[in-house]
């Protein structure tokens, strides 16, 4: 797809399925003012996921509910996120609440449910790579290092403790890269290749 954003424009990979995708065809059916819609409303709606996905997370680490509330609101009110969705990168904000989702799955980890919790966090992190590549790569790191830091919380500091932290970030990148591998294999073809 040809995007016209900033004067002349670029070429964006094929759309995966993800939230911005989902997003823009339900403003393509709202008939003439579909255009204006996804103007309007896209932004909103992304700060509002990526408050609603902080307030999962905080939710998950046992928090009370004003502790949420505000936790959500700084979340999606950030300075960073909200200015960056209001200059016209709103992606930014998807990809920091499906990393808030992926850090909410690994809370409910532990014991025999390491390996489901890795699963759901893969599969967040791997949203965040569709709606976002390279931020969403970046911010998987901060995924990566919290579940072995929880796996080491929970279960002590040793090398077995140690090497099942690892095994679940490889859980989580192979589910993750199972999830994004149509992007990323789309970014391959119209980014990447011969340069």
């Amino acid at each position: 797809g040809w995007i016209d954003h900033l004067w002349v424009g670029y070429a964006q990979p094929a759309a995966g399925p993800c939230f911005t995708t989902f997003f823009g065809i339900m403003c393509a059916e709202s008939g003439d003012q579909g255009a204006l819609n996804y103007a309007n409303f896209y932004t909103p709606a992304c700060l509002w996921v990526l408050g609603m996905c902080a307030w999962v997370f905080f939710r998950q680490l046992g928090c009370g509910s004003a502790v949420c509330l505000l936790g959500a609101l700084a979340a999606a009110l950030n300075g960073a996120f909200f200015t960056y969705a209001t200059w016209g990168l709103p992606v930014r904000a998807l990809a920091a609440g499906m990393t808030f989702l992926a850090l909410a799955a690994l809370a409910s980890g532990g014991g025999r449910r390491w390996w489901p919790a890795a699963i759901l966090a893969g599969l967040a992190v791997g949203q965040g790579v569709m709606e976002a590549y390279d931020i969403g790569a970046l911010f998987s790191l901060y995924a990566a290092a919290y579940a072995v830091f929880i796996v080491l919380s929970r279960e002590g500091r040793s090398l077995p403790s140690l090497g099942r932290g690892v095994m679940v970030v490889g859980v989580m990148a192979i589910m993750a890269g199972l999830m994004a591998y149509h992007s990323i294999a789309s970014v391959h073809e119209t980014q990447t290749k011969g340069i």
